[in-house]
């Protein structure tokens, strides 16, 4: 198949059917169609979706597969002789997008290089016009350091993102605000403000007519929208992902929705349409896109639907919030009430900790800022003390030349006096 482009019949068509052959419900067989024409189109929607020269692409796929490892800047390296070999403007500016994600990325990266990497892409990418880039930089910085526990310089420049974007009249700046703050809430748990943001996210992406917004895929925002119900709200949950799936654009979207799918089958207990679900994201090429914490999730609820029991101690596997409530759900469902306490337990905790981390990450910082900032001023006081003492000692040797100079003057004068009184000869 050579085009990406198919109608709403054609689409539903083929659903129809995977559904009359394998006997599936219409939702996975659409998931599964909705991925093979992404795929057959390309390893994304449209086999480049940068819409960069291919060759430019193909290496920036090789260096995005480094970020943060060995052998990346050589790899970006020949991103950005491609680049300029190809005169790709774009290409270049995203040889500058990578850097940056590498920074975030090391282990041994100072705050310094991340911010002096943030500087570079957003000169670059506002001198050559690609504004998206300009504040995806605010994107990775900030996400660098929320990740690091220094959440108010996070929201520094995410705030100072948002005044330049509506001082520019941004609308892709705007959103992308929404986005972050939409992303930090649901992190930490807190679901009715993260719907807040992500429906302000949502209302401005529909709303505009900004190009370079339109090109963005609304799925994940709307797959986040129904990761911020417990499992308790099947409807909700089940709403939220329709509309995550009518707004698939890229393959790896597919498989994001098709875990959220199983895991809501799982919380019902589905068990045929959980295993469905579950061998999809599994075996697909994007299987990466699941996270490396859905297969151990996968693996709990295998065991707790066949009715057997945990062979480990559930504190031994990392676990997500948002897994551990589904994974309650699960338990108590399958009669696991017990676990589905400690599952619960464990969440309540999880919370808490993240919570109180959060604040005292905040207040270390909040200390650390104040120290700088009290010996900034101890050395603003000491460089004031010593411009006072330098200010006086030159009016003191003003004062003194002007006096000598005026002293020169009347002894000078007093001679050419006395010598104008003697007789001529």
């Amino acid at each position: 198949i050579k085009s990406s482009i198919f109608t709403k019949v054609q689409k539903k068509a083929i659903i129809v059917i995977f559904a009359k052959n394998y006997g599936m419900s219409l939702r996975l067989p659409r998931i599964i169609a909705l991925a093979g024409l992404l795929l057959s189109a390309g390893l994304l929607a449209q086999n480049n979706p940068y819409q960069i020269h291919d060759d430019c692409y193909q290496a920036m796929l090789k260096a995005d597969e480094l970020v943060g490892k060995e052998g990346f800047q050589e790899a970006n390296e020949t991103l950005l002789q491609t680049a300029l070999g190809k005169n790709d403007q774009k290409a270049q500016v995203i040889y500058f997008v990578e850097r940056l994600r590498d920074a975030c990325a090391r282990d041994d990266s100072e705050d310094s290089d991340v911010l002096s990497c943030q500087e570079n892409l957003k000169h670059i990418a506002k001198s050559l016009g690609f504004e998206q880039y300009f504040y995806q930089s605010y994107q990775y910085a900030s996400t660098y350091f929320f990740n690091h526990g220094q959440n108010l310089r996070a929201l520094e420049l995410m705030q100072e993102m948002s005044n330049i974007a509506i001082q520019d009249g941004s609308e892709y700046g705007k959103w992308l605000y929404q986005r972050l703050l939409a992303g930090y809430y649901n992190e930490y748990g807190t679901g009715a403000p993260a719907r807040a943001h992500l429906a302000k996210t949502i209302q401005v992406y529909l709303s505009s007519g900004d190009p370079t917004l339109k090109r963005q895929s609304l799925s994940p925002f709307y797959l986040e929208y129904a990761r911020t119900f417990p499992p308790s709200r099947a409807d909700s949950i089940a709403y939220y992902l329709d509309r995550a799936e009518d707004a698939i654009v890229v393959a790896s979207d597919s498989v994001r929705c098709a875990v959220e799918r199983a895991k809501l089958a799982a919380a019902q207990g589905n068990k045929e349409q959980y295993n469905r679900y579950r061998d999809f994201c599994l075996n697909s090429p994007y299987k990466r896109a699941v996270g490396r914490y859905t297969a151990p999730t996968f693996k709990i609820i295998d065991t707790l639907l066949e009715g057997g029991s945990l062979s480990q101690s559930i504190d031994s596997v990392r676990i997500t919030l948002h897994n551990l409530r589904v994974l309650s759900e699960v338990a108590r469902n399958t009669g696991h009430t017990e676990l589905a306490l400690e599952f619960m337990e464990r969440y309540a905790q999880g919370k808490e900790n993240d919570i109180a981390a959060v604040m005292e990450a905040n207040v270390a910082e909040m200390e650390t800022r104040f120290k700088t900032a009290r010996l900034e001023e101890e050395v603003a006081s000491k460089n004031r003390q010593v411009e006072r003492i330098t200010r006086t000692v030159l009016i003191l040797l003003t004062g003194f030349l002007l006096a000598a100079l005026l002293a020169l003057f009347y002894h000078t004068r007093q001679i050419e006096k006395s010598r104008g009184g003697q007789p001529k000869k």
